[in-house]
């Protein structure tokens, strides 16, 4: 089980898990996952009581969800779901929807980590490993398939509160993405040039890794362009240095202390537009002593939270449906699906073929009875149902069964094949309520009326489902 360590809570750290784990699977390492959550919490000294961190931990559960190893640990507050809020409060009731779509999908996660076993298979899949020949999927770097049937796009951005800006939004005066071009010169007054170089951002990098650069008495300063994300928002700077510095935005001062001084911050609050390249420039003079000098950005997206979207990428050759509402898409193109909260934009590719058990509050509390078989209309499918005795080694002596699922799409007919093995314990009969994915069939409950249900004995049979 590969782990990403004790990462920092920030909404920058969270997107880079998803790369991460990305490429992770892409190298043949099938079980990945990261701290729900966060490690530490650095930013976030109140924990679980704050506002803006439980935005935060909802939305990496919600990503959690979709790891081989759903795994909330961390230091510095409590995880458990109702540290985060009662019932009936967003956080909490969201909290409890993941952890309950998790287990309602044990079926289908079994049997992906059966084909992991057996076949060398992954959970986590990159778009690029299903899409290849679509030039958008391939390149994305923010959504992914779970296993044959779920497309998961989590949301990586704040709509409640204060983000840290990443070094994405910085670019040089030479269209460089990642961070600012530094100039640095002779004497506090920007005199003979010494050095113009590249320098990544927003860790501002005072040094003396300059050839010709004194201990004291320098300048320096870094211009280039500040983008803004999709949603209009305010923006928070915060400078500190030991003598002077001065941050320009758009061709106006909006901090500046420019005087030799012991250590001193100040910090500017300023609205900006939506995807704009606001032209930026921070200065600093280092007089005697000392070499201290730090910038902080964070921003606030000023939109309401009922406003907020999330845009996917629907990959071509394949029809699309809508996991929470059962709406059907067309592949593709890219859409932007309303994202809050409570949800995020989840898909079922056509074809699909989804084992869902009951809600349950652990794997052993009760058998996978009824099991409800969701098929997504749109193409042919299999789907291999594996089930053993849920622990121990018994299934590596064949202590385990296997059963063919399969939908033809023309027919309208489901096949559940005969069972294949045995293992003690094994239901030797269970329900099957068969359910067409449509227009207003989906979410994690189980489906109220099903299409067909059915008492399945290990036999071969076809269920005809109306389309």
């Amino acid at each position: 089980m590969f782990w990403t360590g004790d990462i920092d809570a920030s909404w920058d750290v969270l997107r880079r898990q998803v790369v991460d784990g990305l490429n992770t699977c892409l190298s043949g390492i099938p079980y990945w996952n990261t701290d729900i959550g966060g490690f530490t919490l650095n930013q976030y000294p109140q924990g679980c009581e704050s506002t803006e961190y439980r935005e935060l931990y909802v939305r990496w559960f919600q990503f959690g969800t979709f790891f081989g190893m759903f795994r909330s640990h961390g230091t510095q507050t409590p995880r458990e779901p109702w540290r985060f809020g009662k019932p009936g409060e967003t956080t909490y009731d969201t909290l409890l929807r993941f952890a309950n779509l998790r287990y309602r999908l044990m079926p289908y996660l079994y049997s992906c980590a059966w084909n992991i076993t057996s076949q060398n298979g992954t959970l986590m899949r990159a778009l690029v490993m299903d899409f290849p020949k679509d030039p958008v999927a391939r390149v994305c770097p923010n959504q992914f398939m779970f296993g044959p049937a779920l497309m998961v796009c989590p949301v990586l951005n704040s709509q409640l509160g204060w983000e840290k800006i990443g070094s994405e939004h910085f670019i040089d005066a030479t269209g460089k993405v990642g961070g600012l071009t530094a100039t640095y010169y002779l004497g506090t007054n920007f005199g003979k040039i010494i050095a113009s170089r590249f320098e990544p951002m927003p860790v501002i990098p005072v040094t003396q890794k300059v050839d010709g650069l004194p201990n004291e008495h320098y300048s320096v300063r870094w211009i280039g362009t500040l983008a803004t994300g999709p949603a209009p928002a305010t923006y928070k700077f915060n400078l500190a240095a030991d003598d002077g510095y001065r941050l320009t935005l758009d061709g106006k001062t909006v901090i500046e202390d420019w005087t030799t001084h012991p250590t001193t911050s100040r910090t500017a609050s300023i609205d900006l537009p939506a995807n704009s390249q606001v032209p930026i420039v921070i200065e600093y003079f280092q007089d005697t002593a000392g070499q201290d000098l730090e910038l902080k950005i964070t921003s606030k997206n000023n939109s309401k939270p009922v406003d907020i979207s999330r845009e996917v990428v629907l990959p071509a050759g394949t029809d699309w449906y809508d996991f929470w509402t059962g709406e059907r898409f067309a592949g593709g193109r890219q859409a932007t699906p309303d994202a809050p909260l409570n949800r995020i934009p989840l898909y079922l590719r056509a074809g699909s073929i989804v084992p869902m058990g009951p809600t349950m509050q652990y794997t052993s509390e009760k058998p996978t009875d009824p099991l409800e078989i969701r098929v997504c209309p749109g193409a042919d499918g299999t789907f291999t149902l594996y089930e053993d005795a849920g622990e121990g080694f018994a299934y590596q002596k064949g202590k385990r069964s296997e059963i063919q699922l399969a939908w033809n799409d023309k027919a309208g007919i489901l096949t559940i094949g005969k069972r294949h093995g045995s293992f003690p314990g094994m239901l030797k009969q269970r329900t099957v309520r068969a359910v067409l994915v449509r227009n207003g069939v989906g979410g994690v409950d189980p489906v109220a009326h099903a299409d067909v249900e059915i008492v399945y004995d290990g036999a071969a049979l076809g269920i005809p489902l109306k389309q």
